[in-house]
């Protein structure tokens, strides 16, 4: 059994790990970004992407669930300042610190709802345990 879980969260860190790289790759090509921002508000695909590498991070770790809504917030905050770091590198690009404010907004976000509803998930549990025990 806990090697079914340990899996299952380094299944979420490696899915974590692509969609980020992919993300970095999707932006060194200006060209598909700039058409992109046509149909969609930069700071909404900023905010949309952060939430979902959050969500995965968060499905990654094996901590309890406040450490992991701390962890995942501060790695998913500095990957996005990496983001725009990087874009100094890429001509056709440029860094942004409200795109970065956007990523920590987008983390903290999905940290939130994920906490509660691991929270209230948690608590299901414990309480059907309880109930059962008292047969």
């Amino acid at each position: 059994m806990q090697n079914t879980k340990s899996l299952k969260h380094n299944l979420y860190l490696l899915a974590a790990s692509v969609f980020f790289l992919s993300m970095l790759v999707f932006a060194s090509f200006g060209e598909l970004e700039r058409n992109l921002i046509w149909t969609f508000n930069d700071k909404i695909l900023h905010f949309f992407a952060y939430f979902v590498l959050s969500a995965l991070l968060f499905g990654g770790l094996a901590y309890h669930v406040f450490s992991r809504m701390i962890t995942t917030f501060f790695i998913a905050s500095g990957l996005g300042a990496v983001d725009e770091l990087l874009q100094f590198l890429v001509p056709t690009r440029d860094p942004s610190f409200d795109d970065w404010l956007v990523d920590c907004f987008g983390s903290m976000i999905a940290v939130v709802l994920l906490g509660i509803l691991v929270g209230l998930f948690s608590k299901g549990i414990d309480e059907s345990n309880l109930n059962s025990d008292d047969d």
